[in-house]
């Protein structure tokens, strides 16, 4: 699945459970905007289940912030657009593994503001430089 149909897929899909195969490594690499999570969602895999992994939500791209200048991508992956979100059995993988050291390159996995109720469970998240919620 390409990232453009993942974002058009998740913003339009209020008050439904996405489930992901296990199996799927989706990548965001080339997504400039936010993918802007609605109310009453639930993102899932299964990891956990059987000894599987769960699927793979990647992007190794990255903000280089230096004295405000604007980035080339977005610099929340997932930005909330209601309330009641829920992320569970997944993985993510940020730009930090393949970016070395550079404190000023990052980007943030989630970004919960002005609404309520965020849940994050089961899931694996690492390479990313800053708190990822």
């Amino acid at each position: 699945m390409s990232a453009v149909s993942f974002k058009t897929l998740i913003e339009s899909s209020a008050s439904k459970i996405i489930y992901i195969n296990p199996n799927v490594t989706i990548d965001l690499n080339g997504l400039t905007q936010s993918i802007k999570l609605p109310s009453n969602i639930v993102i899932a895999s299964n990891r956990g289940v059987g000894g599987s992994l769960g699927a793979i939500i990647k992007t190794d791209d990255f903000c280089y912030d230096v004295a405000g200048s604007i980035c080339g991508v977005s610099r929340e992956v997932f930005v909330s657009n209601g309330n009641n979100i829920r992320i569970t059995g997944l993985q993510f993988r940020g730009p930090w593994s393949s970016i070395g050291t550079d404190d000023k390159k990052y980007r943030v996995g989630i970004l919960m503001k002005g609404h309520d109720g965020l849940e994050v469970d089961n899931c694996d998240i690492s390479s990313c430089l800053i708190l990822p919620l």
